[in-house]
């Protein structure tokens, strides 16, 4: 299901932006892993891969790059100079440079079976990878898996994930929850190693208990001088760098009290970065300055998007917290919201699939917020201009006192004002939103209480408005429903009343709630349900 939803956003939004190729742009939220190559670091992302440059700058590499996955769990600095990257899936790709990638193996992602963040080591050409059920060994020169193992020693990994890994010179270390292994390899004839398979060939370094119950799996692994010791905290502590001890006191923005903001280092030629869950610190023998902050997308949770109506392209976006985003594809304009209110609707809203946002082809925006009525903006979401709501006393129904649920929103086919649906005590209603604000209702309409997803367009001989509208009969994105069909009288022929020529209903294949639809060049009707494409 969740690849028909993303298949049909693919099918509206780039519809918008047929004109040219995509852009990509990716919020670098999470940060799992990072490598340095030269003074620029590295860092494997929920996001893409990111650099962050010597001069402070950042760029992001994502699908449109040549990677195949937003979540990039794992990344590598191998010795001969290749920079390798593994996806969550285990999708293996090689750095190509200007922020170019390539596939080299996609034969892990087929088992369906997650990397767990981090776990990615090379020796020679042999790239180690600790899924959570099984370590793979890839030889990335020949782009060849050589083998996946699920048991070392008298241990399952099928049952125990490993959760550590360290290669010491010719030996592979494993952690399983708070037991370490460890196996001599011949890494330049690792295809050769014929009792590589053989869990007995596995040795046991040792037992570390960690005397905290909540602490169960070891986070890294040490070897110095032959003796093993281990940590199970995910952060370091103490944290030393360029050969000094970078204390609470001095360093206090790396600290969250006694505990440690940084899970790794990564020693650069001029400075070593400290990489934390969603911060990176640059040390540089006497300073830590952060250079991870990230500015280009700032929109946090952002769940519906829709192209501009007669553009050139572009596309604007809403955000559970009332946000505002734009872009004609080149760079995006951000606005916190304008007079906040205390809720969004965010929760609702993302879990309903609500697409309750549209922008006429002048930037005019409307956007439905669930509880609270509707909003209308200026410049693509950027200017507060007229709201809809209880308080007003309009001629919206309440489906509760003082409690406006509106679900679906779409340009009118003039593109001079919305159409827009919400829930009713019997029935759901539509009304006309006109870009002053002035609201035209027609109350008790439809199918079912509650009324969903909205697409209109001109009839065929372009004389009367056409409305589709997702009827629910049930409550929820899985329950059952009906296609209306709405025939309107444009408003300009009617002094700004709504006036509904005809509807038809129409049953959905399985009956089922409608959560999306669009037009295709055909003026054929795709629509989705929660199981079924029609």
């Amino acid at each position: 299901m969740k690849f028909l939803l993303r298949s049909l956003i693919l099918l509206i939004v780039s519809n918008a932006l047929a004109s040219g190729g995509w852009s990509d742009f990716s919020r670098t939220d999470h940060f799992y892993e990072g490598a340095v190559a030269g003074n620029t670091l590295i860092l494997a992302t929920d996001g893409g891969v990111r650099f962050i440059n010597p001069d402070g700058t950042s760029s992001v590499s994502t699908s449109e790059d040549g990677l195949e996955s937003s979540n990039i769990y794992g990344i590598v600095h191998a010795a001969s100079g290749d920079i390798l990257t593994i996806s969550d899936n285990g999708v293996v790709s090689a750095y190509l440079g200007n922020g170019k990638f390539a596939i080299l193996n996609r034969s892990y992602a087929s088992v369906g079976e997650d990397l767990v963040p981090g776990l990615a080591v090379t020796a020679d050409s042999i790239l180690v990878l600790g899924f959570r059920d099984k370590i793979s060994f890839f030889d990335y020169a020949d782009r060849k898996s050589l083998i996946s193992i699920s048991r070392i020693a008298d241990a399952s990994l099928k049952s125990n994930s490993p959760s550590a890994m360290l290669i010491q010179g010719d030996s592979l270390f494993v952690a399983l929850g708070a037991k370490v292994y460890y196996r001599e390899m011949n890494w330049k004839a690792l295809a050769q190693d014929v009792t590589l398979a053989d869990p007995e060939s596995w040795n046991f370094a040792g037992s570390f208990p960690s005397g905290d119950t909540a602490k169960t799996e070891i986070q890294h692994i040490f070897v110095n001088k032959g003796k093993v010791s281990v940590s199970f905290d995910e952060t370091l502590s103490p944290i030393v760098a360029l050969g000094d001890t970078l204390t609470a006191k001095k360093f206090p923005q790396l600290w969250n009290g006694d505990s440690s903001k940084v899970r790794q280092i990564a020693v650069a030629e001029d400075y070593a970065y400290l990489i934390g869950e969603d911060s990176v610190w640059r040390y540089d023998g006497s300073k830590a300055s952060n250079v991870s902050e990230w500015a280009y997308f700032s929109m946090m949770n952002p769940y519906v998007a829709t192209p501009f109506v007669d553009g050139d392209g572009g596309v604007t976006v809403y955000s559970t917290y009332g946000q505002f985003g734009w872009s004609d594809g080149e760079s995006w304009t951000f606005q916190e919201p304008e007079n906040p209110i205390v809720f969004y609707g965010g929760t609702e809203a993302y879990t309903r699939l609500l697409k309750n946002l549209a922008t006429l082809s002048d930037g005019k925006t409307l956007v439905g917020i669930w509880g609270y009525g509707y909003r209308q903006y200026a410049d693509h979401g950027m200017h507060l201009e007229a709201e809809v709501t209880a308080d007003l006393h309009t001629c919206v129904e309440e489906y509760l006192p003082n409690y406006i649920v509106p679900v679906g929103v779409t340009p009118a086919p003039d593109s001079l004002g919305w159409l827009v649906s919400y829930w009713g005590n019997s029935a759901y209603g539509i009304a006309y939103v006109d870009e002053s604000g002035s609201v035209s209702c027609a109350g008790q309409v439809g199918s079912g209480k509650f009324g969903g997803t909205l697409l209109s367009a001109w009839s065929d001989d372009s004389t009367e408005w056409i409305l589709y509208s997702a009827g629910g009969t049930t409550e929820g994105t899985d329950g059952q429903g009906v296609l209306d069909i709405f025939t309107i009288t444009p408003i300009s022929e009617t002094g700004g009343e709504l006036k509904i020529v005809s509807k038809m209903s129409v049953p959905t294949p399985d009956h089922k709630m409608i959560v999306d639809m669009d037009l295709d060049k055909e003026n054929r009707l795709w629509a989705i349900t929660a199981s079924t494409v029609a």
